[in-house]
This record gives C-alpha cells, sequence and structure tokens, in this order.
C-alpha cells in the first residue's frame, strides 16, 4: 500500500471535534484502508490544540500516524508534529517544528534543527483554523496561509475559500452542512463540516475520510 502519511495533509486540520475524539472510515482511492480519529480542545488562552490519528494496515504490521497542531487565538501556528509509529508506541519516523520570529525550526527524527526563515511576502495566520468552531465566515470568503509541510521542511502558500452550505450522503443518511476547499502546492482539498465546525467528510487526492456515527471520548 502506498505511504498515506506522506505528502502532508493540509485540509486535515481545518475541522476537527471539541474536546473528544470523532471517528472516520479511512479510504484509499474508495477502498477501505484504516480509521482515523479527530479532534481539536478551545484552550483558555483562545489557542487551538489539533489532533488527527490515522491507523492502517493488518496485523502484524500496523502503522499509526499522529499529527498535532497547535495556533494561537489569531491563527498564528505555535508548534507541529508528526510522528508514524508501531501499534504499541514505537517510534518509525518523527517530524516536529517550533514556531518563532526567525521561521519554522525543523526537526527530523534526532537531527540538529534547521531554521525555514519565513517567506518574504508572509501570511503566518491560519484564519480558517477557526472557521465554525469560533468564527462564521461569509459564502465565498477565501484566505491565505503560509502553510508549512512539516513532513517536507517547506512553506507552501495554501488558500482556503468557504464555498456555501452543502447537502451530503454519509453512512447512508443525508446531511447539511459548509464546503471548504482548500488549494496548496498542486493539490485541492475538500472538507464538508456542520455548524460545530465536526466535519462529515474530508478529501485529499487519493484519500477520503468519511465520519463514523460515534463519538468517543480519549485517544485511540
Amino acid at each position: 500500500m502506498k505511504r498515506w502519511w506522506a505528502g502532508g495533509w493540509g485540509i486535515m486540520a481545518l475541522t476537527l471535534a471539541h474536546g473528544q475524539m470523532t471517528a472516520f472510515e479511512v479510504l484509499d482511492g474508495g477502498v477501505p484502508a484504516g480509521t482515523a480519529w479527530l479532534s481539536q480542545s478551545l484552550q483558555s488562552d483562545g489557542s487551538k490544540q489539533v489532533v488527527l490519528v490515522l491507523r492502517s494496515g493488518t496485523e502484524p504490521n500496523v502503522v499509526v500516524l499522529r499529527m498535532e497542531s497547535v495556533y494561537a487565538a489569531d491563527g498564528l501556528p505555535i508548534r507541529q508534529l508528526h510522528r508514524v509509529e508501531t501499534k504499541d508506541g514505537g517510534k518509525l519516523r518523527q517530524w516536529r517544528t517550533g514556531f518563532g520570529p526567525k521561521g519554522a525550526e525543523w526537526v527530523v527524527d534526532d537531527a540538529a534543527p534547521a531554521v525555514r526563515p519565513w517567506p518574504a511576502a508572509i501570511n503566518r495566520q491560519a484564519k480558517a483554523e477557526f472557521w465554525f468552531i469560533r468564527d462564521r465566515p461569509r459564502i465565498g470568503t477565501m484566505v491565505t496561509q503560509d502553510y508549512f509541510d512539516v513532513q517536507q521542511g517547506e512553506f507552501q502558500r495554501m488558500t482556503t475559500t468557504y464555498e456555501g452550505p452543502a447537502r451530503i450522503t454519509v453512512q447512508g443518511k443525508p446531511v447539511s452542512g459548509h464546503r471548504l476547499r482548500t488549494r496548496r502546492a498542486g493539490r485541492v482539498g475538500e472538507a464538508v463540516v456542520d455548524d460545530q465546525g465536526i466535519p462529515w467528510t474530508l478529501t485529499e487526492g487519493r484519500l477520503r475520510l468519511v465520519r463514523k456515527p460515534a463519538v468517543v471520548d480519549g485517544t485511540p
């Protein structure tokens, strides 16, 4: 199977649940490929923590991707972590980034940190991170962000557009939501979220996450 953790998941950071883990079926080219759990929590200072966990493979070759991001209340990125591990928590690969005045301090596995300077014309704020969770964009609103791809180690210009209300079918049932679309590095992503910003579906390239009925407490 393709290494589904490679290439970044820009759209996946946009739409997560309020402090609980929302379960999703993962499809790769329409074929079941695993399970995902997504969550976010708004802190007392207005910042937001995002967690995405994807579990794929069959015994004994189960692989888990954990992605964590933290954003300040104004949308400025604070830190990122991507970690690929075995089902029992053994590390296979790890990428982490902290953000400061000079740019992104990027660390791969146990290597020395490398600084990636902010682009000259920088749009640091990830305003779309707070859409529907806190903020209500107007139909047609588009924002631009210089998104740091933590696996590639580079900034990429990303646009996010609120295209308006959407009516789709999830697990055989019609649901109402809001359609968001991202464009980054030649890739297009799409999310349909509910009124609280919890996703019904998330799509980027071959990969698609479809929400399951259950919402669980805790980390899988």
